[in-house]
């Protein structure tokens, strides 16, 4: 089986851990060639396990990255 282009729409959250708290939303599609929209997803998963983080600005604030949402998967076609 072939593999296809799909995109997987993705929402972050980056909550800023302050004296005033904040919330960002950040939304990303990902290009993934996969055989499926199962595989897809799956591969969506694991790039997702290396982009969430949480670390300390420069301000000393924590910040923490993570999943929001798996928004949708859809196939990408050539024009």
């Amino acid at each position: 089986m072939s593999k296809d282009a799909y995109g997987v729409k993705l929402v972050y959250k980056y909550a800023v851990h302050s004296q005033v708290p904040q919330e960002l939303y950040e939304e990303q599609i990902l290009k993934i060639y996969a055989e499926s929209f199962d595989e897809a997803y799956q591969k969506a998963d694991k790039y997702v396990e290396s982009y969430i983080d949480k670390y300390t600005n420069i301000n000393g604030d924590i910040v923490e990255i993570s999943l929001y949402k798996e928004v949708d998967c859809f196939k990408c076609y050539n024009d």
